[in-house]
């Protein structure tokens, strides 16, 4: 996946993702906070600020009524059902 890519990278404005949330089978924003989580606690490639605004420009139309302070928050460890749930530090991302 490309965003993977430019994430490990290090930049902030990638190729944004241009679908609504009604296009995602059911996604929720919080499924892209644990997805940022999961790239921010195991690439050292930005900072957690930085982090926030790489996943608003990567899914601006999913995210577009989401500001970065609300994005801060919710990227954290806490455990919510979810889609894309939050994976231990410690945890492989994939089997």
């Amino acid at each position: 996946m490309h965003l993977v890519e430019e994430y490990a990278s290090g930049t902030i404005i990638c190729i944004p993702i241009k679908i609504g949330i009604n296009d995602t089978k059911g996604l929720r924003p919080i499924d892209f906070y644990h997805l940022i989580w999961n790239l921010w606690t195991r690439l050292d490639a930005l900072d957690r600020r930085a982090s926030c605004r790489f996943i608003k420009n990567a899914f601006p139309m999913i995210l577009e009524n989401t500001n970065e302070e609300t994005i801060y928050r919710k990227m954290n460890d806490t455990y919510v059902r979810c889609t894309i749930e939050n994976i231990p530090k410690d945890e492989p991302l994939v089997p």
